[in-house]
């Protein structure tokens, strides 16, 4: 098994950095001369071979994300901004957290039945599973996960990004509730 960052171009799990280290560490204890002997340019050179872009990239890039969310922090304190220094999303390449691979449980992220949103939108079952329809949000992962329960029986859910986005097509008049079937 290889265990270098270049095999593969998904992210290293963070579970899996101490093995790789000890490897790396084996490795050069056979290869490289004496830790006493090398000098700052032999040093360098072990570094620029060894330290790829991809890792130099990571490093920034986590340095980056440290420096907004101490930025922010201190504006929160300040109440000069919001208090939502993270944002969750289930896109990684869109994640804020640079080097961490955070999992969320399914229930977690898609929290709501077709029955609780048509509840907290104040509208019939019926406009929910159309509006469902109309918007094509099952389509979309970010909104809609469908859960197995059984051989033959499913259920589906929907994220809080559902719910904020089914909030707007019925306030910006994208699908309209006759006032017949209104709760």
């Amino acid at each position: 098994m290889d265990l270098t960052p270049e095999a593969s171009e998904q992210p290293i799990p963070l579970s899996r950095g101490l093995e790789i280290r000890r490897a790396k560490e084996e490795r050069n204890r056979n290869l490289a001369p004496s830790p006493q002997f090398i000098s700052d340019q032999n040093l360098r050179q072990i570094l620029e071979e060894s330290v790829t872009t991809k890792v130099l990239d990571k490093v920034s890039r986590l340095e980056t994300t440290i420096n907004r969310v101490l930025e922010h922090i201190q504006e929160v304190q300040l109440g000069e901004a919001e208090n939502s220094a993270l944002r969750v999303t289930t896109d990684a390449s869109a994640s804020d957290i640079a080097l961490a691979h955070v999992s969320l449980h399914p229930d977690d992220y898609y929290k709501h039945t077709t029955t609780q949103l048509a509840e907290q939108l104040n509208i019939k079952i019926y406009d929910m599973k159309k509006m469902i329809r109309q918007s094509e949000i099952k389509q979309n992962p970010r909104f809609h996960r469908e859960v197995i329960t059984g051989k033959k029986s499913h259920c589906h859910k929907y994220s809080d990004e559902a719910l904020n986005y089914l909030k707007d097509y019925l306030r910006n008049g994208s699908y309209i509730v006759p006032d017949s079937r209104k709760i």
